[in-house]
Formats: structure tokens, C-alpha cells, sequence
């Protein structure tokens, strides 16, 4: 986990920065305006982190080693997952390669993809749904 600073006070936390796309939870924090890190609130309890967001969520949950791992993996090296259109998540390292039987490099751990998505840390691309690719929230987590 790393530590983040509440913008007004300084004061510390420990945790997973949630990137756009990432579901509140009631046990994340988020930084308040009088200067702590507070519980989000029961209201927003599934509510999905829009771009533009400008409150800071965190997740005092760490993220599983292999999520971790693959995240490294796909930051280092500029790649995607593509969406199972079989019966796994693929690694691709760019858009042309979804559809390319030749190209199976498959995800050895499939419950990492949801799981970063679930953090924010992957997001759809803009130029397919079924494509993921990492966050600066998700690049800054590994602080590449």
C-alpha cells in the first residue's frame, strides 16, 4: 500500500488510490473538506468514479499480488487486456491484436482483471469497450 496526503491537512493515509471507473464502497475514504480522511458516505455505495472526479477516494485494501504483478506487467510495457471472447482475459499489446487467434497470450490469475478494473486502475479504451488499458491512477500506483 502506499501513503497519501489529504490535500488541505497533510495528514496521512494508507491504502489504493481509486481511479475513473472504480465503485465506492461504504469502507473507502475519501478526502474531506475540513481537512480528514472520511468514510464514504452509505449514499454513495456503488456509485462509479466519473473522469473529472476531483475528490480523492482510497482503499484501505491492498491489491492481491497477481493483480499487483500483471499491472506492473501491463504498465512497463504499454499493453491491454482484451475482454474474454472465449473463456479468458488476454494480455494484446495493442487493438489490432483482440480479434488475432494467433494471439493468446492468456492471463494466468482471470480474477486480477476484475479486480483492477474494480480499483480504477484499468479503464475501457476509448476506441473499444472490450479493451482495457492502464490508468495514470494505475501507472502512478506502481509509480511508474
Amino acid at each position: 500500500m502506499k501513503e497519501y496526503r489529504h490535500p488541505i491537512s497533510d495528514t496521512l493515509i494508507n491504502g489504493v488510490r481509486l481511479g475513473v471507473g472504480a465503485l465506492i464502497k461504504r469502507t473507502d475514504f475519501y478526502d474531506c473538506s475540513d481537512g480528514t480522511w472520511r468514510r464514504a458516505p452509505s449514499h454513495s455505495d456503488g456509485v462509479r468514479i466519473q473522469p473529472g472526479c476531483e475528490t480523492v477516494f482510497i482503499r484501505s485494501k491492498d491489491l492481491s499480488l497477481n493483480a499487483n504483478n500483471l499491472l506492473g506487467y501491463l504498465a512497463i510495457n504499454d499493453f491491454l487486456v482484451a475482454k474474454p471472447i472465449g473463456s479468458h482475459w488476454k494480455v494484446i499489446p495493442s487493438l489490432r491484436w483482440k480479434s488475432d487467434g494467433r494471439m493468446d497470450w492468456r492471463v494466468v490469475d482471470q480474477a486480477c482483471v476484475p479486480e483492477l478494473v474494480d480499483y480504477g486502475l484499468i479503464f475501457p479504451h476509448p476506441e473499444d469497450r472490450d479493451v482495457y488499458q492502464v490508468t495514470e491512477i494505475g501507472k502512478a500506483t506502481l509509480g511508474t
